[in-house]
């Protein structure tokens, strides 16, 4: 099966978290920051701002929870900047984090699933990388190894380079691990 089509009723005004949430970028970035960076970033520069949770949308946009619509409303009316990248927020609005359907990319976000505890390396997911397509990162939470039921690593593109399945042979056993293309959103 392809794809399903469901309707589901759009619920914004009266919303309490919706309404006091940001959604922002950074522009001219050179290099995307990871969630912990923006996260560290933001309660230096917002101080006032209590109990902020910052989230990852999509690998470029992040999402920023403020405890209340004024403080989020404060936030947006000023100019913030990170590393010279100038941070572009706006209200949450339904299509943030996804991307009109004739935006193209030359980058994905792979998940290798049950990569072994002893392949767990930045060598062994360079190598798995190269064979999707072109290795470029690892994510933050692959790094930190916040889980271990799946390495994310970002690859190059197109898509048609992406395998379903890596075989890694560690000399004694040949594990084959099954590879989940992530593709965002689209409207």
């Amino acid at each position: 099966m392809e794809q399903v089509t469901l309707k589901a009723a759009s619920k914004i005004e009266g919303n309490d978290l919706l309404n006091r949430c940001l959604g922002g970028c950074f522009a001219d970035c050179v290099q995307i920051p990871t969630r912990n960076d923006v996260r560290k970033w933001a309660q230096q520069m917002w101080k006032g701002a209590q109990n902020l949770q910052v989230y990852d949308i999509n690998g470029v946009q992040f999402l920023f929870e403020f405890q209340s619509r004024k403080a989020a409303q404060h936030i947006l009316l000023g100019d913030w900047r990170r590393q010279g990248s100038r941070l572009l927020l706006a209200w949450w609005f339904p299509k943030a984090g996804a991307f009109p359907d004739h935006k193209t990319f030359n980058w994905f976000w792979i998940r290798v699933l049950g990569l072994p505890l002893h392949l767990w390396s930045e060598k062994v997911m360079k190598e798995i990388g190269e064979k999707c397509g072109g290795w470029i990162e690892n994510k933050e939470e692959t790094e930190i190894k916040n889980h271990l039921r799946w390495a994310r690593i970002r690859v190059k593109g197109p898509r048609e380079q992406i395998p379903s399945t890596v075989e890694v042979d560690d000399g004694d056993y040949t594990f084959s691990l099954p590879v989940r293309c992530e593709s965002p959103a689209r409207y």
